[in-house]
């Protein structure tokens, strides 16, 4: 079953102005980030995210409570933003199987930096997770993640598609 909150803030985002949605998004998020997080802790996240498109190659390492092992974010990507949705708000919740559940084996297709792995892999203690993402940095950034479940989660560069052949990944730079 969703969630109250996040029920009212679907309904929100289909019937509210944009710019009025985005200022209830954000104070969701932040009621939501700080109860996980404690102030300090959501502030050092939004830090990581602005600017977006301003990576510079450093990275921060954060103790999320949600999560068995700390979690490494690239600075000024879009990955503190999908801690927020993944990780904080839950967004795989109403639709997986209770905590702790029998789950065996998960397929995480677009995997991107393991956000999704490592919230299955902390709510499914006995599940393995395998991760497909096409995308080399993102890649990078799975593995370095995946690391600390050792082979529960299983990175694979690769992509998921209806059809074998090659497939391009087209990110906001290459365009």
């Amino acid at each position: 079953m969703i969630p109250l909150m996040e029920r009212a803030r679907r309904i929100g985002r289909a019937i509210l102005p944009r710019s009025v949605f985005d200022i209830a998004s954000r104070a969701y998020n932040r009621r939501v980030g700080t109860q996980k997080l404690g102030a300090a802790g959501y502030e050092q996240l939004l830090a990581c995210a602005a600017p977006i498109h301003a990576h510079d190659g450093t990275t921060t390492t954060l103790t999320i409570p949600d999560l068995k092992h700390p979690f490494t974010i690239r600075n000024g990507t879009s990955d503190a933003t999908e801690i927020i949705h993944t990780i904080l708000r839950e967004t795989y919740g109403p639709y997986s199987p209770p905590a702790g559940a029998a789950a065996t084996t998960i397929i995480d297709a677009g995997a991107n930096l393991g956000d999704t792995a490592a919230w299955f892999a902390t709510r499914y203690p006995q599940s393995r997770v395998i991760s497909l993402e096409p995308d080399k940095e993102n890649y990078a950034a799975l593995v370095c993640n995946a690391t600390p479940y050792g082979d529960r989660i299983v990175p694979l560069n690769v992509g998921l598609w209806p059809k074998s052949g090659p497939l391009r990944v087209v990110t906001s730079e290459s365009r």
